[in-house]
C-alpha cells in the first residue's frame, strides 16, 4: 500500500484533470458523445484494478499519476454531461463560481471518503501477524472494483 501522500497526490492530479474538460465541456470548447465517455470511465476504472491487481508495484509514483490524469479527464467529461444543462441559465461569473464548487467539493469528497478508509486499512494491517494483510486487502479490494468496472463497461456499451 502506498503511502498517504501519494494518494492526496492521485487524487488531486485526477481532480485537476476533471476539473479542466469539466470547464471545457460547460464553455462549449470540448463536447463528446457519452456512447464514448461511459465505456472509457468504466474501462479505466477496470484498468486501474488491472493494474493493482497484475502490477501493484507500478502502482505507484509517475505512472499511476500519469494514469489518473488521463483518466481523469475522461471522468470529468462524463460529470459534464449532468452538469452543463444545469448551468445554462447561469452568468459565465457564476458558472466559473460553480466550477470551482463542484471541483472543490469533489476533491473534498474524495478526500473524506479515500482518506478514512485508507487510515483504516493502514490500522488494520498493523494487527495481522503477517505483513501481506495489507496487500491481501488491496488485490481483493481491486478484484472487486475490477468485477463492478466490467460490469459498468458492458452495460455502457450496451446502452
Amino acid at each position: 500500500m502506498g503511502s498517504l501522500w501519494e494518494l492526496v497526490k492521485v487524487l488531486s492530479v485526477f481532480t485537476l484533470a476533471h476539473t479542466i474538460t469539466l470547464a471545457l465541456a460547460t464553455f462549449g470548447v470540448l463536447r463528446l458523445s457519452p456512447a464514448l465517455i461511459e465505456p472509457v470511465i468504466a474501462a479505466s476504472i477496470v484498468a486501474v484494478a488491472l493494474q493493482n491487481l497484475l502490477s501493484p508495484r507500478q502502482s505507484r509514483g509517475a505512472v499511476r499519476l500519469a494514469i489518473a490524469f488521463v483518466f481523469g479527464l475522461f471522468h470529468g467529461l462524463g460529470f459534464a454531461q449532468g452538469l452543463v444543462d444545469a448551468m445554462t441559465t447561469l452568468s459565465v461569473d457564476n458558472v466559473l463560481w460553480a466550477l470551482a464548487a463542484f471541483s472543490l467539493g469533489v476533491e473534498v469528497g474524495n478526500q473524506v471518503v479515500v482518506l478514512p478508509v485508507f487510515a483504516a486499512l493502514r490500522a488494520g494491517g498493523w494487527y495481522f501477524a503477517h505483513a501481506p494483510a495489507s496487500a491481501v486487502t488491496m488485490r481483493f479490494s481491486s478484484l472487486l472494483i475490477g468485477i463492478s468496472g466490467l460490469c459498468y463497461f458492458v452495460l455502457a456499451v450496451a446502452h
